[in-house]
């Protein structure tokens, strides 16, 4: 019987969240080009994998639109004043789904230049801890926790890993070094320690803040 209230309590919780996102919210313009950027991701994998003669170009392309979106989505958002709980949640939900379907497609063994698995599971594991505690805070706190500043270079560093690793970037001369694809992992990598940090800083700060 404990086990069944504790279900329903959980169960009224996450629609209570739900509720509150108002997912009424989601056809605002902002919020749909958000969405947009999720559907793009599609035919991205689909010449990333199929990888014939100019399919990264237009993978390429592709994914230049969907990163546009990101910039737009925020400032008509502000622009038309349609900065909502839902947008706040989707934008940078969007873009780490985005993100995690290219890197996979990045990461396949048959291609020459790749991003390695392990920085796949770091990536994933650190988006998915952030998630789950966001939404913990959302339902405890009623405090929604968006992108700092180092989860956005972060997000902007493995964009362009993505980028470097479509063209196949390799065995750059010493004064581009930096972008070499196998240099510039490491980079990515120490991003996503900064960004973690700072995130967990900041969720000790707001829990902190709610309990004083």
């Amino acid at each position: 019987m404990d086990l069944d209230n504790n279900k329903h309590q959980e169960n009224v919780r996450f629609l209570d969240v739900v509720h509150d996102l108002d997912l009424r919210q989601l056809w605002n313009v902002s919020n749909l080009l958000s969405l947009s950027r999720v559907v793009l991701i599609f035919p991205v994998c689909f010449y990333l994998i199929r990888d014939e003669s100019n399919d990264k170009y237009i993978a390429l392309i592709l994914m230049i639109v969907a990163a546009s979106t990101d910039f737009l989505d925020g400032y008509l958002a502000r622009r038309f004043n349609q900065v909502t709980n839902l947008g706040k949640v989707l934008d940078p939900l969007a873009d780490k789904i985005c993100l995690l379907a290219v890197s996979l497609c990045l990461a396949l063994p048959n291609r020459e230049v790749r991003i390695p698995y392990w920085l796949l599971i770091v990536a994933g594991a650190r988006d998915l801890i952030i998630v789950v505690l966001g939404y913990w805070i959302y339902r405890e706190k009623n405090i929604i926790m968006v992108s700092n500043i180092w989860g956005k270079w972060t997000s902007t560093i493995l964009a362009i890993l993505t980028i470097l690793v479509t063209l196949q970037v390799n065995q750059l001369p010493w004064y581009l070094i930096i972008f070499d694809v196998e240099y510039f992992i490491w980079i990515v990598l120490l991003m996503l320690v900064f960004s973690s940090l700072s995130y967990l800083l900041k969720l000790l700060d707001v829990v902190s803040d709610t309990n004083s």
